[in-house]
C-alpha cells in the first residue's frame, strides 16, 4: 500500500537474545499485541490531520495487524478502509439515486498530490508527531504483558 504507514518492529530487535530464546508463537503473540497497542497514537493523529474538507476520509482511516511468521515481523498499516463509501452532499446520479464518494479512492491524491494540487502530506506528519509516543507505548506494553505470556505458556505446558 503505497498511500499507508506502516509501523514495524522487528522481533530481532525487541529484548535481544531472551525474546528469541523463547518459542516463536510467544514471540509473535506479545509482539502483536503490543504493535497493535502502539499504533492507536498514528491512527489518531492521521485523522486530526486529515483535510477536513474531506470528512469521510477521517472515518475511512483504519489499522490492520500483519504477522509474517517466517520473517518473524508484526506490523501495524494504518490506512485507507477498502469499499468505504459515504453518500453526502445531495448528489444524485441519472436515475435519481444518491452518488457516493469514495474516500479511500482520493487518499493518495491528498497525501501524493495531483499535476493540479499541491501534496498534503498528512499521513507523514502524523507518523512523524506519533513516532516517540509508539516506540513508548509498544515497550511498555511488551514490558508488562511478556511475563504474563511467558506464564500462561508455562501453564500450558508449552515451555
Amino acid at each position: 500500500m503505497s498511500d499507508s504507514v506502516i509501523a514495524s518492529f522487528p522481533r530481532a530487535k525487541l529484548h535481544g537474545k531472551f525474546l528469541l530464546s523463547l518459542p516463536v508463537k510467544i514471540q509473535q503473540n506479545s509482539a502483536r499485541k503490543a504493535t497493535t497497542f502502539a499504533s492507536t497514537p498514528l491512527l489518531k493523529a492521521a485523522r486530526d490531520r486529515a483535510p477536513v474538507e474531506f470528512g469521510a476520509l477521517k472515518e475511512s482511516l483504519i489499522k490492520v495487524n500483519r504477522t509474517y511468521k517466517r520473517a518473524g515481523v508484526v506490523m501495524s498499516l494504518v490506512g485507507k478502509k477498502r469499499g468505504f463509501q459515504r453518500y453526502y452532499r445531495g448528489r444524485k446520479n441519472k436515475e435519481g439515486k444518491p452518488v457516493g464518494d469514495l474516500p479511500s479512492n482520493i487518499i493518495a491524491l491528498i497525501n501524493f498530490g495531483t499535476s493540479k494540487t499541491k501534496p498534503n502530506r498528512f499521513m507523514h506528519r502524523a507518523f512523524v508527531s506519533a513516532k516517540p509516543k509508539m516506540k513508548t507505548r509498544f515497550f511498555a506494553k511488551m514490558k508488562r504483558d511478556l511475563p504474563k505470556d511467558i506464564e500462561r505458556a508455562r501453564r500450558k505446558g508449552a515451555l
